[in-house]
């Protein structure tokens, strides 16, 4: 009714209401709705003619041009995409381009519209200049959303993005909504432990989370969390959660493990301003009474969703978040062997995972465990004892998974291990430097590590190149 009341013909309102209803519906709120108001306003200034049509201004075989006379952006976009199909059933490609046109709103409903049509539809508009050029701090360029769709037996796969963090109708959004903009992993925002000195000084540990404002960074504590070791983010189903490993609740002397830790959770919100020392997150328990809770570890399933696996005295366990927002999470023993710290990844390709596990708590075996009817069984065990073994990380490198593993005594090794030609392989990669710590990455072509090595009071990087 609003359209007809600007004077919109009947079946082009029909149509524009039924874009901005889906918009809406597929959970694209920036585009929907919400943008009605904006629309009427824009007719009523005189930017959108909604009597005018698209003429054809020039073509030639598969390729035509449109004059959009400034009319209804989402009718002349919608012309435009039948028109295309049309060519491309004729000449097996369709390009038709539109000058003079208003907002299409959602891009990737031309896509969508093509690829329903049984092709591949590719649709990109301009913008006017509201973004900065790479190392510019002034507008100069557009965002243009890119959208593809292409179609299949269970329906179209769509790509629709825009080319900044955030597009301006999402900046909407969240503005109606009072909420920040979400920004995982953003510069200046960071969680991290502290006051964790050592498994007989944590008492008063906790999770902080550190904003980096003027140059500096502030420290806000976001829960007190005694004897916290190990934490992560796990996610599923568009929903994140904090998921934290005390290594005990309690002491009363130096290594007294009387009082046994907890794997604990939290629905993790996505702005963490207002959490502080007074407004803290709470926690609810997932497991307890686990010893030398210290292993820790997030995997990702196929689906991009993630889980924890968790390393204790008394085995290993597989941490799972809930299918929704409010349902319960999965907590299972996956092995009852003893475990400092874990990996669970597909190491010999076959398309199941694998246990690695160093065990026991801070101690000097390495193995590898496969589930074989039900249980998990020892494979692979290396033959050499590395003791206090500590440092563990697990990546992809060259299309095989690998293990990093470091130890802190006797020989204070950093070592890869790969499944090649059958077997599991050891590759030295330092002696005499004692990682804690480490992590794998890629930058510049090079596969790289990142190694905190403890008994050498250093930060190393570490270059990997194939011997070929």
């Amino acid at each position: 009714k609003a359209l007809l009341n600007i004077g919109m013909p009947e079946d082009k309102a029909q149509i524009c209401a039924k874009i901005h209803a889906d918009s809406s519906a597929d959970g694209v709120e920036s585009h929907g709705a919400n943008r009605g108001p904006r629309f009427v306003e824009y007719v009523r200034t005189g930017w959108v003619d909604v009597n005018a049509d698209p003429e054809k201004v020039g073509g030639a075989g598969a390729v035509e041009n449109y004059d959009g006379h400034t009319g209804t952006g989402i009718t002349n976009a919608l012309f435009c995409a039948d028109r295309a199909a049309e060519l491309a059933k004729e000449h097996g490609i369709g390009m038709v381009t539109l000058r003079n046109t208003t907002h299409w709103m959602r891009g990737g409903t031309y896509a969508w519209h093509i690829a329903n049509k049984g092709l591949v539809g590719i649709s990109w508009i301009n913008t006017e200049s509201c973004m900065p050029m790479w190392g510019s701090d002034e507008q100069g360029v557009g965002n243009n959303p890119f959208c593809m769709a292409v179609p299949r037996e269970n329906g179209p796969i769509v790509l629709d993005m825009a080319m900044s963090q955030y597009a301006y109708g999402k900046l909407g959004v969240y503005r109606l909504a009072g909420k920040q903009l979400p920004y995982p992993g953003a510069e200046g925002i960071l969680l991290a432990t502290q006051k964790f000195y050592s498994p007989n000084d944590s008492a008063d540990a906790k999770i902080v989370w550190y904003e980096k404002k003027e140059g500096k960074w502030q420290s806000h504590v976001l829960c007190d969390l005694p004897f916290v070791h190990r934490f992560g983010i796990v996610e599923k189903n568009g929903c994140r959660y904090l998921i934290a490993c005390t290594l005990k609740s309690a002491h009363a002397f130096k290594n007294d493990w009387t009082c046994p830790g907890r794997i604990w959770t939290a629905p993790l919100p996505e702005d963490l301003h207002g959490y502080d020392q007074d407004h803290q997150l709470q926690l609810t328990p997932l497991q307890s009474g686990l010893y030398k809770n210290h292993g820790f570890a997030v995997h990702s399933h196929s689906d991009g969703s993630t889980f924890a696996v968790v390393g204790t005295e008394n085995g290993v366990y597989l941490a799972e978040p809930p299918a929704e927002a409010d349902g319960e999470w999965i907590c299972e023993c996956l092995l009852e062997t003893p475990t400092s710290d874990v990996l669970y990844l597909d190491f010999d390709g076959d398309g199941e995972r694998e246990l690695m596990v160093l065990s026991p708590f801070h101690g000097d075996t390495l193995s590898i465990y496969k589930k074989k009817e039900g249980s998990f069984v020892k494979v692979w065990e290396r033959e050499k004892k590395m003791p206090f073994i500590h440092a563990v990380y697990g990546a992809e490198m060259n299309g095989r998974q690998c293990a990093f593993i470091g130890n802190r005594q006797e020989d204070m090794e950093l070592i890869m291990v790969r499944y090649e030609n059958g077997s599991y392989q050891v590759h030295v990669l330092d002696q005499g430097s004692g990682p804690a710590n480490c992590m794998f990455y890629t930058a510049d072509g090079e596969n790289r590590i990142l190694a905190a090595n403890r008994e050498t009071d250093e930060i190393a990087l570490y270059t990997l190149r194939e011997d070929n």
